[in-house]
């Protein structure tokens, strides 16, 4: 028999000619080959080998097992693939890596290639076989799910956690959860809730359930098989059948999850949720009132930010499009926001809108073409605003007229035509008005250079308490919070007197950012008002946020 063991970069491959004497022990940790490769005849065996990181995938081992599966696309018939350790098959992929290296690159090649190997498992010409014994969750599940074959074990664990931490569900979930029975399939991307053991395999999620202490002899007559209906009649023989063993954990609560979670919107989830009352039901609310809710209640909805070229407005676009949201960011310098679409690291997109927002045909026009291209318009960040750096008595009025109509008259029109965009659709909506400290008080400083610039910003907030009870009024489920920042590291500082703008404490961007994606977070039934965000120098004179 002739054996051949060879290396190529990270992965290990080693080649055996005689199925009759391949060595059938799962396989073990070799050197630092995080992902391992055997060829036996016309069968293939991939084996994810980072126990310690329960065999979460990063982007090497993606390019490796994608490597591997083209390789043997065509001169394999049987492709198994596993992992070493009994804690984890795959616990997902290795996002914290991704977000600790602030890389936008890096993490545009792992999740391409990460969704191109799914897409290649999804028809893959070889029989494709998952053992999934131990943690399955996120990329586990898109290397396993869209496979022929996936086996569970009295260790599986499945779930699909992405919005607890602001994605979705994504590795193909769209596609294969809504395949499951009922509302089951969203009730589980939703929830995170996690399946174990026999209950993976009747959910569907797995297709056949074998004890762990017989994987072994199982692969090895996988190995031996010869054809398509060998390999189904192993598994047939080595499987239990789905209705064996202890009913279906949820099975009592299935008709509450078609009734529930078949309302058209997540809202409507919610209210449905609420009146069903049960415990299970209760239980389910507090479970989806921890996940991230610009995943359960945005994803995919459409955003409009102002001022979005540059500052706050660029970072809340950013943010907004990588929580899964359209974001249509409009200013003068559209060219600047077309540059930043290329950042974007999550699922949704941003579109740059060239208007002057002082311009009030601009604003219509603009308005207009957002209807046209996405149906309308769910959450409004209004940031555009402009400072003139002057005393009111030497002013001129045009000074006044531009600060008024940005700040105050352009918002009046984007708050009005929004609001008609969301009841006219009948759907719920989100209006942020990034104020500043200076629509609370006026600091007393030596110089008042600060023209009507706080005029405008009053004028914001006495806009933001009448809205307020103007949809209260008319019962539309559209929320109004007022962000109210201190001085930010942004351009418009540039035009404070340096000195002063030196000695006052400064926010930075993403603090802002941050108060708005909270504000954006509050469950259904929750508002927030308000939120001032302010500096504050520390005990070493740097700056101390909060």
């Amino acid at each position: 028999m002739l054996r051949i063991a060879a290396r190529t970069g990270g992965l290990a491959v080693r080649r055996v000619a005689s199925p009759g004497t391949f060595n059938f022990q799962r396989a073990m940790a070799t050197g630092d080959s995080l992902v391992l490769t055997e060829e036996v005849g016309s069968k293939g065996v991939i084996t994810l080998n980072r126990p310690k990181a329960l065999n979460a995938i990063n982007l090497d081992m993606v390019r490796q097992i994608y490597g591997a599966m083209k390789q043997w696309e065509t001169g394999k018939n049987l492709v198994i693939v596993k992992s070493v350790g009994e804690k984890a098959f795959c616990a997902g992929g290795d996002v914290r890596a991704i977000t600790e290296s602030s890389d936008a690159e890096l993490a545009k090649q792992f999740f391409s290639t990460e969704y191109r190997m799914n897409a290649l498992i999804g028809g893959y010409r070889p029989i494709y076989i998952a053992v999934i014994d131990g943690i399955t969750m996120g990329g586990g599940v898109g290397l396993s799910v869209h496979g022929k074959y996936r086996i569970a074990t009295e260790r599986t664990m499945f779930a699909m956690p992405e919005t607890a931490i602001g994605l979705f569900p994504d590795v193909g979930g769209g596609y294969f959860l809504p395949r499951l029975q009922g509302k089951l399939g969203l009730y589980l991307g939703l929830t995170g809730y996690r399946l174990k053991g026999r209950d993976v395999h009747k959910a569907g999620v797995a297709t056949h359930y074998v004890e762990s202490k017989n994987l072994q002899a199982l692969e090895q007559q996988l190995l031996a098989t010869t054809s398509a209906s060998e390999v189904e009649d192993v598994l047939a023989r080595f499987s239990e059948k789905r209705e064996a063993g202890l009913e279906f954990v949820l099975e009592k609560h299935l008709k509450q999850i078609d009734e529930c979670f078949g309302a058209p919107t997540v809202e409507d989830i919610f209210a449905r949720l609420e009146k069903d009352g049960s415990e299970w039901a209760h239980s389910t609310l507090k479970l989806l009132h921890k996940m991230s809710p610009t995943s359960l209640v945005w994803q995919g909805k459409v955003a409009l930010v102002t001022g979005a070229s540059s500052g706050i407005g660029q970072d809340v676009a950013l943010a907004l499009a990588n929580s899964g949201l359209v974001v249509v960011g409009i200013a003068r310098r559209a060219e600047l926001i077309a540059l930043l679409s290329t950042k974007v690291m999550g699922s949704g997109k941003i579109y740059a809108k060239k208007c002057d927002v002082s311009s009030e045909p601009e604003i219509m026009e603009t308005l207009g073409w957002i209807r046209r291209e996405f149906g309308g318009i769910d959450v409004l960040i209004n940031n555009a605003g402009i400072f003139r750096y002057s005393f009111i008595t030497q002013s001129e009025t045009a000074d006044f007229r531009d600060t008024f109509n940005v700040n105050l008259l352009a918002t009046c029109i984007f708050v009005r035509e929004a609001i008609k965009d969301m009841k006219e659709r009948q759907t719920s909506g989100h209006i942020i008005l990034v104020n500043s400290i200076l629509g609370h008080r006026v600091p007393d400083v030596s110089v008042p250079l600060f023209g009507v610039y706080p005029a405008s910003k009053y004028g914001l907030v006495g806009l933001a308490e009448v809205l307020r009870q103007e949809l209260n009024f008319f019962k539309l489920p559209i929320k109004v919070t007022s962000i109210h920042p201190g001085m930010v590291e942004t351009d418009m500082i540039k035009v404070f007197d340096s000195q002063l703008a030196e000695r006052l404490p400064k926010l930075q961007v993403e603090d802002v950012t941050s108060s708005i994606m909270y504000s954006l977070q509050t469950p259904p039934d929750v508002r927030i008002d308000e939120i001032t965000v302010t500096a504050k120098p520390s005990k070493d004179g740097q700056n101390e946020r909060k």
